[in-house]
């Protein structure tokens, strides 16, 4: 059987992306983990501290969700998130910043971390008309530069991206066409 990771941007647990995520989790036949990023929701995933622990230790020393990010116990890494100002979330940053360890393990200890290969996928949800005027191009670019990273470093191929991007008019729940790609997405990763 296999398993999902979703990583949960949202502070909003029935919002757009969750939405979204209920396709996917409706229609995954595998195990399924979730890790909420806002604090509010679970204890999150701090950023790293520069504590060097990872100078000594292979790894991360903090203890937290993102123990389950580099565990490396799925097939499946699920990044579920809202668009704000054309960016992640916050809490999305933290993840970035904890994979700080590779670096220092690498360095320090001349360890390096393989992960296995494993199915990406990237659901985005946004409207963010005023930001496409700030940003000069459109809305979900930096988001996805953004979330790539966390993929590569954790050797994800992301080749299934969802965006619903028009929620200032249409609610993602809403939006038949991605709910429709979402459902055949999480069927043929189940296999």
């Amino acid at each position: 059987m296999k398993k999902a990771l979703i990583i949960f941007c949202s502070p909003h647990r029935q919002g757009n992306t969750a939405s979204l995520v209920e396709v996917f989790k409706k229609h995954f036949d595998g195990g399924i983990t979730q890790i909420d990023l806002f604090p509010h929701l679970s204890k999150g995933i701090s950023p790293c501290i520069d504590c060097k622990g990872c100078k000594n230790k292979v790894g991360c020393v903090l203890s937290d969700d993102f123990a389950k990010i580099i565990s490396d116990d799925y097939d499946v890494l699920v990044i579920a998130s809202p668009i704000y100002m054309s960016n992640m979330p916050p809490p999305f940053w933290n993840i970035i910043s904890r994979f700080n360890f590779t670096f220092s393990n690498r360095i320090y200890l001349k360890q390096s971390k393989t992960f296995k290969e494993k199915e990406g996928v990237l659901i985005l949800t946004g409207g963010g008309s005023e930001c496409k005027k700030l940003m000069g191009k459109t809305n979900e670019d930096e988001a996805i530069k953004q979330a790539n990273y966390v993929f590569a470093k954790l050797n994800a191929r992301p080749n299934h991206i969802y965006l619903s991007l028009q929620t200032d008019t249409i609610p993602a729940s809403q939006d038949e066409e991605i709910k429709e790609k979402i459902k055949e997405g999480a069927i043929e990763l189940s296999h």
